[in-house]
């Protein structure tokens, strides 16, 4: 695992978006199906 750069906040942001979001975007579905559905405001 690379160490995100610090010293450029331009590199910084791609490190995250490259890095995090590709990640949480693969574990999203996983997550969904662990969700219970709310029930409605107003039952």
């Amino acid at each position: 695992m690379t160490s995100a750069p610090t010293q450029d906040a331009t590199a910084l942001t791609h490190h995250i978006q490259t890095r995090h979001h590709a990640r949480h975007s693969v574990q999203l579905p996983m997550r969904a199906g662990m969700v219970e559905p709310a029930g409605r405001a107003d039952a």
